[in-house]
């Protein structure tokens, strides 16, 4: 309604009526989350119109600014894209969603999330803070804590400069008279003193994920001070955000095909250990003794070749980079996959960062054979089994085959049964089942396999080993029938499937 009144006291009242209208509503929306371990994430959403039907037409949905391809289910009203390829490992990525309803009316939602695989070095001690953040030292707690924030906090016995909100609007804690007066401590006590509490971020942005969501001691740093607190300085301005794994994020090279960009990620992972053979913490590096290390640090140098040189690196790799090349072929391209001139001119890029299907499964089984990838080398089909699947005498054996062409057939395992595989036949020959047997069980394992299944018993007309090695597999089947695990009255026949 609207009133009105002139100088001559004339009074009038208008009334109308409308009807509000409401965009559709985003809800549901995954994943928001730090540590998204796959790399092929299922994004998705939950969109309802208010008023008016969804435009279904009208959605748009990207990823990390590119518009990807959606599909949708009118019904339930989710939305949902599954990457076709791997997404960046150790990195945030944005979505973007936007929706219309019949009558025009639009929203837009964006959230992030962060995909992760490698272990974070354990960071929570404020002791790994001051490394950087230097202050004087401190045997209490609570001094060391004044001693870092006395600027912002003001403590000193001066309430008028107080400010508890300036921390306590960002964490789930109350702050309590009794921190700093000696009355007996209770639950609501902030927890910047001598006895743990729990807290966690809060008045943060939702849509952004958070590494760390509750304190991991009393002086957990990170809560207040990682990217998406949220958290203000005292005069509303943000405080410098920041985290551990972010810092410490190598150049990108050719190591970052396999190893973890972040430093303190890497330096995680299980098995590695200081010069000391201790595990590695913040102080491992930053108070170390190794000239490489410390010029580094200092020079804010984070190239993994900073430290480890490349010499040592490559000795460190070249065993796994060996190759089954001998006589003429290896004249040419000798026998390790890292000095070979010929193709990959000393650049991991080529093998550890490809899109080549055929590649990637060869570095994902740690195949060792040239011809796993090269199978027509110089215009000529070429194989080779792989120098750890002994292959036993007095038998011809047949040249390698791609297992894919028995997809689906009951004998070949679940594991074997893709394009990585390779099946090898042997011709018939009058075998002795129990010295086979044993010939590969003590083959086998010293090529370093393990036994995961044995059918083989005695009297039995065949049998079936199952192996794994790492991320490879090798079934090996004893059988007189027309396939393996079947019997019959022809001689017998031995196969072997692996990676």
């Amino acid at each position: 309604s609207l009133f009105a009144e002139d100088k001559l006291g004339n009074q009038k009242t208008w009334n109308w009526t409308f009807i509000g209208a409401s965009p559709p509503v985003i809800a549901g929306e995954t994943p928001i989350l730090y540590g998204v371990s796959t790399m092929t994430p299922t994004v998705s959403a939950f969109v309802k119109g208010q008023g008016a039907a969804v435009n279904w037409e009208s959605i748009v949905l990207t990823l990390n600014g590119t518009t990807v391809l959606h599909e949708d289910d009118t019904a339930t009203g989710r939305i949902w894209y599954t990457p076709t390829q791997p997404l960046a490992n150790e990195s945030y990525h944005t979505v973007v969603l936007s929706v219309s309803d019949e009558t025009g009316l639009n929203v837009t939602r964006t959230w992030r999330f962060y995909t992760n695989t490698f272990p974070d070095m354990y960071d929570a001690n404020i002791n790994f803070c001051i490394i950087c953040h230097k202050v004087p030292p401190s045997s209490d707690l609570r001094d060391l804590y004044v001693d870092v924030h006395a600027k912002e906090l003001y403590f000193g016995g001066d309430h008028l400069n107080n400010n508890c909100d300036n921390c306590h609007d960002y964490i789930t804690v109350n702050a309590g008279c009794g921190q700093c007066h000696g009355q007996t401590y209770s639950d609501e006590d902030y927890p910047h003193g001598s006895r743990m509490r729990l807290y966690e971020p809060k008045n943060f942005n939702v849509y952004f994920p958070l590494r760390v969501m509750r304190n991991r001691e009393m002086f957990d740093c990170v809560i207040c001070h990682q990217p998406g607190a949220g958290t203000l300085r005292r005069l509303g301005a943000p405080l410098n955000h920041h985290d551990i794994p972010e810092l410490h994020k190598a150049e990108i090279s050719a190591c970052s095909a396999c190893h973890a960009r972040s430093l303190t990620r890497e330096h995680a992972r299980p098995g590695r250990f200081g010069s000391g053979g201790t595990m590695f913490d913040c102080n491992t590096c930053h108070l170390s003794g190794s000239p490489l290390v410390s010029s580094a640090i200092a020079g804010k140098k984070t190239g993994c070749d900073q430290c480890h040189e490349n010499a040592v690196v490559g000795t460190a790799h070249a065993e796994k980079h060996e190759t089954g090349l001998k006589g003429k072929c290896a004249e040419c391209h000798g026998m390790n996959m890292m000095n070979e001139t010929q193709y990959h001119n000393g650049d991991c890029y080529i093998c550890h960062v490809t899109d080549d299907p055929t590649v990637q499964d060869a570095v994902l089984r740690q195949k060792d054979s040239c011809f796993d990838c090269h199978e027509q080398p110089h215009g000529v089909y070429m194989t080779a089994v792989r120098g750890d699947i002994p292959l036993y005498g007095g038998v011809t054996w047949g040249l390698p085959q791609d297992a894919a062409v028995w997809a689906g057939e009951n004998w070949l395992p679940e594991e074997l049964e893709n394009d990585a595989s390779k099946v090898i036949f042997s011709s018939r020959a009058d075998l002795d089942i129990a010295y086979v047997y044993f010939f590969y069980t003590q083959a086998m394992e010293q090529a370093g396999w393990t036994l995961l299944e044995s059918s083989y018993a005695l009297g039995s007309p065949y049998f079936e080993l199952m192996y794994r090695k790492d991320r490879r597999y090798a079934a090996i089947w004893f059988f007189r029938g027309e396939i393996p695990n079947t019997e019959g009255s022809l001689n017998a026949r031995l196969q072997i499937a692996y990676h």
